[in-house]
């Protein structure tokens, strides 16, 4: 696996921590986005039974499980003009998450 640089707010190559956005086997494979599946599959029968609310927070629980790691896990978006990855922010994974 590649070293990760961090240039600022863009990354070079993603860790096995990372959750990749986008679509494809890319994305799919990535050691990361399997792990994150785990935890999605594991929360989806009480997810389906909760409140809005309570969604929410459990969407979040699992993006902080992501990032809680060591390395911390980042939720990454490819920038196909720089070939750089950046982190999405807390929003948006929680979005993906939900």
């Amino acid at each position: 696996m590649p070293e990760s640089v961090d240039y600022g707010s863009y990354i070079t190559a993603p860790h096995p921590h990372d959750v990749l956005c986008g679509r494809g086997g890319g994305t799919n494979a990535h050691i990361g986005n399997a792990h994150w599946r785990l935890l999605v599959q594991a929360n989806t029968e009480l997810y389906l039974t909760l409140p809005k609310q309570q969604k929410m927070l459990l969407s979040k629980s699992i993006v902080n499980a992501v990032r809680n790691q060591h390395p911390p896990g980042r939720f990454l978006q490819k920038d196909p003009s720089t070939s750089l990855w950046s982190d999405v922010g807390d929003s948006k994974a929680q979005e993906k998450t939900s």
